[in-house]
Protein backbone atom coordinates (compact mmCIF):
# COMPACT_ATOMS: atom_id res chain seq x y z
CA UNK A 1 0.00 0.00 0.00
CA UNK A 2 2.67 2.35 0.85
CA UNK A 3 4.30 2.22 -2.56
CA UNK A 4 1.46 2.57 -3.94
CA UNK A 5 0.89 5.92 -2.32
CA UNK A 6 4.09 6.76 -3.44
CA UNK A 7 3.78 5.97 -7.52
CA UNK A 8 0.72 8.32 -7.06
CA UNK A 9 2.45 10.74 -5.47
CA UNK A 10 5.40 10.92 -6.81
CA UNK A 11 5.21 8.38 -9.94
CA UNK A 12 5.88 10.46 -12.92
CA UNK A 13 6.77 9.93 -17.04
CA UNK A 14 9.04 12.63 -18.39
CA UNK A 15 10.35 13.54 -21.85
CA UNK A 16 14.09 12.98 -22.39
CA UNK A 17 14.20 13.97 -26.06
CA UNK A 18 12.36 17.73 -26.72
CA UNK A 19 12.08 16.22 -30.60
CA UNK A 20 12.59 13.71 -32.43
CA UNK A 21 15.95 11.27 -32.94
CA UNK A 22 17.34 9.13 -35.02
CA UNK A 23 18.67 5.55 -32.98
CA UNK A 24 20.86 3.22 -35.16
CA UNK A 25 23.30 -0.06 -34.48
CA UNK A 26 25.84 2.97 -32.74
CA UNK A 27 25.14 4.39 -29.09
CA UNK A 28 23.05 7.41 -29.01
CA UNK A 29 23.50 9.34 -25.97
CA UNK A 30 21.09 11.13 -24.63
CA UNK A 31 21.31 14.62 -22.63
CA UNK A 32 19.97 15.10 -20.13
CA UNK A 33 19.71 18.38 -17.80
CA UNK A 34 18.02 16.61 -14.37
CA UNK A 35 19.18 13.83 -13.05
CA UNK A 36 17.20 10.76 -13.25
CA UNK A 37 16.11 8.55 -10.20
CA UNK A 38 13.97 5.21 -9.56
CA UNK A 39 10.85 5.48 -7.16
CA UNK A 40 10.63 1.64 -7.16
CA UNK A 41 12.62 -1.43 -9.15
CA UNK A 42 10.42 -1.19 -12.40
CA UNK A 43 11.49 2.43 -13.57
CA UNK A 44 12.09 1.96 -17.88
CA UNK A 45 12.92 4.19 -20.73
CA UNK A 46 10.12 4.27 -23.29
CA UNK A 47 10.66 4.85 -27.13
CA UNK A 48 7.87 6.33 -28.99
CA UNK A 49 7.17 4.28 -31.73
CA UNK A 50 4.12 5.69 -32.88
CA UNK A 51 5.43 6.42 -36.41
CA UNK A 52 4.58 2.90 -37.52
CA UNK A 53 0.69 2.22 -37.39
CA UNK A 54 -0.61 1.49 -34.77
CA UNK A 55 -4.56 1.71 -36.09
CA UNK A 56 -5.15 -1.58 -36.07
CA UNK A 57 -6.11 -4.38 -33.07
CA UNK A 58 -3.14 -5.29 -30.51
CA UNK A 59 -2.79 -8.50 -32.22
CA UNK A 60 -1.92 -7.05 -35.16
CA UNK A 61 0.24 -3.84 -33.70
CA UNK A 62 2.37 -6.55 -31.10
CA UNK A 63 3.13 -9.33 -34.29
CA UNK A 64 4.26 -6.21 -36.25
CA UNK A 65 6.54 -4.81 -33.55
CA UNK A 66 7.96 -8.43 -32.28
CA UNK A 67 9.02 -8.21 -36.14
CA UNK A 68 10.38 -5.07 -36.93
CA UNK A 69 12.17 -5.10 -33.34
CA UNK A 70 12.73 -8.58 -31.55
CA UNK A 71 13.36 -8.90 -28.17
CA UNK A 72 16.61 -7.69 -27.11
CA UNK A 73 17.63 -6.25 -30.54
CA UNK A 74 17.44 -2.41 -28.66
CA UNK A 75 19.45 -1.77 -26.02
CA UNK A 76 20.12 0.91 -23.88
CA UNK A 77 22.32 2.14 -20.43
CA UNK A 78 21.44 4.21 -17.51
CA UNK A 79 24.72 5.52 -16.32
CA UNK A 80 25.57 6.60 -12.51
CA UNK A 81 27.79 9.72 -11.91
CA UNK A 82 30.21 6.93 -10.68
CA UNK A 83 30.32 5.77 -14.40
CA UNK A 84 28.10 2.42 -12.95
CA UNK A 85 26.35 1.03 -16.24
CA UNK A 86 22.50 -0.91 -15.58
CA UNK A 87 21.60 -2.15 -18.58
CA UNK A 88 18.31 -1.99 -20.65
CA UNK A 89 16.91 -4.12 -23.43
CA UNK A 90 13.55 -3.72 -25.03
CA UNK A 91 10.97 -6.11 -23.44
CA UNK A 92 7.34 -5.00 -23.89
CA UNK A 93 5.06 -2.81 -25.43
CA UNK A 94 2.91 0.04 -24.29
CA UNK A 95 -0.07 0.05 -26.89
CA UNK A 96 -2.80 2.60 -27.58
CA UNK A 97 -4.81 3.79 -30.12
CA UNK A 98 -2.71 7.14 -30.08
CA UNK A 99 0.95 6.09 -29.21
CA UNK A 100 3.29 2.80 -29.37
CA UNK A 101 5.61 2.87 -27.02
CA UNK A 102 9.16 -0.12 -26.84
CA UNK A 103 9.88 -0.37 -22.84
CA UNK A 104 13.43 -0.81 -22.59
CA UNK A 105 14.09 -2.56 -18.75
CA UNK A 106 16.60 -4.38 -17.19
CA UNK A 107 16.66 -7.87 -16.17
CA UNK A 108 17.53 -7.00 -12.70
CA UNK A 109 15.78 -4.55 -10.59
CA UNK A 110 16.51 -0.76 -11.21
CA UNK A 111 18.25 0.36 -7.88
CA UNK A 112 16.12 3.68 -6.21
CA UNK A 113 17.31 6.27 -5.20
CA UNK A 114 20.59 5.88 -7.30
CA UNK A 115 20.92 9.29 -9.38
CA UNK A 116 21.69 8.29 -13.61
CA UNK A 117 23.26 10.83 -15.48
CA UNK A 118 23.05 9.44 -18.97
CA UNK A 119 20.89 7.88 -20.77
CA UNK A 120 22.32 5.85 -24.04
CA UNK A 121 20.83 3.84 -26.65
CA UNK A 122 21.54 1.97 -29.97
CA UNK A 123 19.12 -0.69 -31.85
CA UNK A 124 20.05 -3.25 -34.36
CA UNK A 125 17.09 -2.31 -36.76
CA UNK A 126 16.74 1.74 -37.13
CA UNK A 127 14.42 3.80 -35.06
CA UNK A 128 13.68 6.65 -37.27
CA UNK A 129 11.25 9.44 -35.57
CA UNK A 130 11.23 8.89 -31.82
CA UNK A 131 10.86 10.31 -28.53
CA UNK A 132 12.59 9.05 -25.48
CA UNK A 133 10.88 9.29 -22.37
CA UNK A 134 12.24 8.13 -18.76
CA UNK A 135 9.14 6.41 -16.44
CA UNK A 136 10.52 6.51 -12.73
CA UNK A 137 8.02 3.87 -11.60
CA UNK A 138 5.85 0.75 -12.77
CA UNK A 139 2.80 -0.60 -11.01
Amino acid sequence: MKELLIVLIFGKTILLTPSPILIGPEWVDISISKQLVAINEGASVLLDISSLPHDKDLQAVRKEIDAKYPKGSVKGQLVTNDGVVHELFNVGLSWNKKATRLILSSEQPIPKDIHFVKVRLRSEYLIETTYVYWKNHSL
